[in-house]
């Protein structure tokens, strides 16, 4: 999205949401279409 690389994206959101220590019990990532789903979900 807005010419940034799909898979580095993805890997920077799950990265952060993962090494961040907080009280948050859930967190939505939004994919806009199916191949950014596929990218979230191989890295989850």
């Amino acid at each position: 999205m807005y010419g940034y690389p799909p898979s580095e994206a993805a890997a920077i959101a799950v990265a952060t949401v993962q090494a961040t220590e907080c009280r948050v019990e859930r967190v939505i990532l939004c994919a806009f279409d199916r191949t950014t789903l596929r990218l979230y979900e191989a890295l989850l």
